[in-house]
């Protein structure tokens, strides 16, 4: 399998206000567009889970002991409830890749746009 998209969905002033759409984790990964102004909800009612948000920028570019600055999210077991973000395109880039510490069941997510 691969990464799968998450689509992400624009928040706007409007009269009924946005039904959030959660995506289950994918076990593979997910990624998602972002423009900067994009930030993370997750949901999860399993095991505890740890996040991790791809960051490719690292502090000593072409040395072997270039520093990953990945950022990490412990999502808690049964009733965690986490948000994250948003990612600047400097660091993060134009398309986000997220992964998983163990296969992600009961893990969801939903993606936002400012």
């Amino acid at each position: 399998m691969a990464a799968t998209a998450i689509t992400v969905q624009q928040i706007k002033i409007t009269d009924n206000g946005l039904t959030a759409s959660y995506a289950a984790a994918n076990v593979d990964g997910n990624y998602f567009a972002n423009n900067g102004q994009v930030f993370l909800h997750f949901k999860n009612s399993g095991t505890e889970r740890t996040v991790t948000i791809d960051d490719p920028t690292s502090v000593n570019p072409g040395h072997a002991s270039a520093w990953d600055p990945d950022v990490e999210l412990v999502v808690a077991a049964t009733t965690g409830d986490k948000m994250i973000g948003p990612f600047p395109v400097s660091r993060f880039g134009s398309v986000v890749n997220i992964t998983y510490d163990t296969t992600p069941t009961g893990l969801t997510v939903a993606a936002y746009r400012l």
